[in-house]
């Protein structure tokens, strides 16, 4: 069985400093693909995901991520993690609508303008799927 992997959306893992700080008491959405992506791996979504209202967002476990490995600092689905993953330090501004920094992320101070401007097209796919 072929899993499908997250696409590579901004940058690679070797930029990432392996802190741990986007893993840790996490609010990351999860859209359905991320989920069926997740779950083709053999994860229970009830074990990974929290249903709010009609959206879903990943499980912390003593203050992060389910599939953060704090040994490591490294997520252990990182290749299928979610597409929010992959954006961090780009979130979505709620209120703009517009994609924006976190500065929690050492690596948000070097994150350019174009590379916010590339995540725009994935941002507006999680705003229509999440009715922001």
């Amino acid at each position: 069985m072929y899993l499908k992997k997250t696409p590579t959306i901004w940058r690679p893992r070797d930029l990432c400093m392996v802190c741990g700080k986007c893993c840790e008491n996490t609010q990351m959405i999860l859209l359905k693909d991320d989920i069926k992506r997740i779950a083709a791996l053999g994860y229970n979504p009830s074990n990974f995901a929290i249903k709010r209202g009609e959206q879903f967002f990943l499980k912390n476990i003593e203050g992060y991520c389910t599939f953060f490995d704090k040994e490591s600092g490294k997520c252990i689905i990182y290749p299928y993690r979610p597409i929010g993953c992959s954006l961090y330090p780009i979130v979505i501004n709620i209120t703009t609508k517009t994609p924006s920094l976190d500065t929690f992320c050492p690596l948000s101070i070097t994150t350019k303008k174009h590379e916010l401007k590339r995540a725009q097209r994935i941002i507006r796919k999680i705003i229509k799927e999440f009715y922001i």
